[in-house]
This record gives structure tokens, sequence and C-alpha cells, in this order.
């Protein structure tokens, strides 16, 4: 059979994805059900003697968080070098700086870890036998405030500036006042032309921005990107934000509490306490991902029907079927996507429907617009289904 490029390097990302996957997860385990992990403890705790006596345990478990998540994400670099070495030069995808993106991105996510490993300790001596539900609920609500807080963020820290094509910013500002989705500017992202970033709506309520990046400001046509506008409009229509994010916090919590039984379980057998216990937090990360992973076809069949039900929302409101067919094969050629991936793989690794499916919905809105003789034709940006 002959495979197409876009299959092959697909099919390479993935082994490489859970290669570096199935590495971290292990060096992970290591720490959470062997010694080493209460070694490691009392390593951090040597080093923060000399630290003022309120600040010491919590100094402690924040540096052996530090600790856990580098030795995790050093588990993980075999995989990440090969694929920016080897796997992406091969097919056209090389991008300079893909090591140090990855190590800035980790650098900055390091916080979060931190303050969710303080999180779980805090709730742990609290909350008791109920710190896994009071840890979700707080880091949901988290969740939501950094979702909120998107706009500004990406306006402070990004590379955004007002669009550079005055009448596709006029269409765009009333595409999203016609479906009722407010919008408080229409910029321009200058990410680097080989991301897979297409276009985004951010944050919510009067706060929400509207980014296309840069490459497609300067290429695409103003249906094309109208019409793929229209698709990210669309989840804010149907909340399909909330209903992701709520989804995910059902799973965060079923995660922890698994957690929860499992350090009942193994607890005394590991010599860890609960969630109160720093050393217990390798067994909480550990399991708790397990089943966020475990749980991932459920969230990906979540997000494959919200993504059909937005194109179809970009279909009727715009009208544009030969534009949205344009779009979805610029960012399949962009993104280098398998068009027919097989049914395993869309079902554990694909978040959008596939591209065969998406050419699909397009030939059956035509048809079905053509046979609709007796109902005037769909406007630019009317005829949409909340």
């Amino acid at each position: 059979m002959n495979e197409s490029k876009a299959t092959r390097y697909q099919r390479r990302q993935r082994q490489m994805a859970v290669l570096g996957w199935s590495l971290s997860v292990a060096a992970l385990a290591v720490v959470a059900f062997t010694p080493l992990g209460a070694w490691s403890f009392q390593r951090a705790s040597d080093a923060v003697l000399l630290l003022p006596a309120g600040i010491r345990s919590p100094a402690a478990a924040a540096l052996f968080i530090v600790g856990v998540t580098t030795w995790c994400e050093v588990a993980l670099l075999p995989a990440l070098l090969y694929q920016s070495r080897r796997v992406d030069p091969t097919y056209g995808r090389a991008v300079p700086g893909s090591i140090r993106g990855r190590i800035v991105g980790s650098l900055l996510l390091l916080p979060v870890v931190i303050a969710a490993g303080l999180l779980v300790l805090a709730m742990g001596r609290a909350a008791g036998e109920a710190w896994w539900l009071a840890t979700g609920v707080l880091l949901t609500a988290a969740a939501t405030l950094v979702l909120g807080a998107g706009p500004l963020l990406l306006g402070r820290l990004g590379d955004v500036r007002p669009l550079t094509r005055p009448t596709l910013s006029i269409r765009l500002t009333a595409l999203a006042a016609d479906v009722g989705v407010p919008v408080a500017a229409i910029q321009e992202w200058r990410n680097a032309d080989t991301s897979t970033t297409v276009a985004m709506v951010t944050g919510m309520g009067r706060a929400r921005r509207v980014l296309v990046a840069s490459d497609v400001v300067r290429h695409w046509s103003d249906d094309e990107v109208a019409v793929v506008v229209a698709h990210e409009l669309a989840h804010h229509v149907y909340g399909d934000l909330i209903r992701s994010m709520g989804l995910n916090a059902a799973v965060l919590s079923a995660g922890l509490l698994a957690s929860h039984v499992v350090l009942g379980w193994l607890g005394p057998r590991l010599g860890t306490g609960g969630a109160g216990d720093p050393v217990a937090l390798p067994v909480v990360a550990f399991v708790t991902l397990a089943v966020w992973l475990a749980a991932t076809p459920i969230r990906h069949a979540q997000s494959r029907r919200q993504e059909r039900r937005a194109d179809r929302f970009a279909l009727t409101s715009t009208g544009q079927a030969d534009a949205f067919v344009a779009a979805i094969r610029r960012a399949s050629a962009r993104s280098l996507v398998d068009d027919r991936p097989a049914a395993l793989t869309r079902w554990l690794f694909h978040r959008h429907p596939s591209v065969s499916e998406r050419l699909a919905l397009a030939d059956r809105f035509v048809v079905e617009r053509a046979g609709a003789t007796d109902r005037p034709p769909a406007s630019v940006y009317t005829s949409y289904t909340r």
C-alpha cells in the first residue's frame, strides 16, 4: 500500500509521543512506588535546613516537586530529541529552537505544578477524607480563572497586533455580532509560520478576542478566514469550553478519588501517609494521570462531536462551502494531517474529525442546500441553529 507523506509523518509522531509518555510515566512510577521517593524528599528536606522553620516544610515540598518534575521531563528527552532531530526534519517539519521552546514551556508550567502539589498537601491536611473533592473543585476554579484571564495574558505576553486587513476585520466583527458572540478585538497573532494554529477565539464574555495566525492573514482569502473564525465562534455559541471543562473536572476528580483509594491500600506498604504527606504526591500524580489517560477516548469523543457541530455551524453561518473545503485542505497541509486515519487512531489520538469526514460534511451541505429549492438561500452570516 502506498502511504502518503502525512500518514507516515503522523504515525512516526504518534510513536514518539507514546514513547515519550511511556518513559515519563515510568520515571514517575519509579519515584512513586520505590524508596526513591522517600529518599528524594529527605534530600529536599536536608537542602532547606538553613531556612526559617516556618517555611521549611513547604519549601522542602516545593523542592521535591521540582525534582520529581525534572526527573520526568528528562526521561522523555530521548523521544523529544529523536522527534526534533530525525522525524521532523525528514518530513520538512523542523522548527528551530523546538527543544529550547520545550524547556521554556516546562519552566513556565513549573509554578503551576508546584502550586497544584502544595494544594494537594494543604487539602490532604485540612479536608481529611474529602481532600480529593476539595482539590478537584479548587483546581477547576483555578482553570476557570485562567481561561477568563486568557485575553489579558495574550495581550501582555503574546505577540499580537491589530489585524492589518481592515475589510477582513470589519467582516469578522460583523460575523461575531451576527451570531451573538461579543468580541473585544480582532487581532493578528504573530506566531511561527510552522504552528498548527490557524485561528482561535480566546477568553470569556465581552473580553473575548479573535486571533488569526499571521501566516493565515498573509495568504488566506477573506472567505477562508471567515469560515475558520465562524467555526471557532461556534464553540462559544454552544458553550463547548464549559462543557469540556466540566468533563475534564469530572475526570480529574475521578483520578484524585482513585489516588485516595490507592493511598489507603498501598500507603502503609510504601511508608507514606495520606495526601498530606509529600512522599505521597508522586502516587497521587501517577494514579491521577493513569485515570486521565484511560479517559482519553471519552474526552476525544466529546471533542470530535463538538468539532463536527462547529463545522456545521461554520457552513450554515457563512454559506461558504468552497471556502470551507479550501480552509480544511490548507490547514491539513499545514499540519501534515492524515486524511483517513484508522478507527483506532481516531479513537485514541484525534480531537477533530478526519479530513475526509469534514470534506464529506461540506459535500452534504452543498447537496442539501441545492435541494432546498423551497427555502431562500443561506445568507453569508445567517441560518445557524443555536
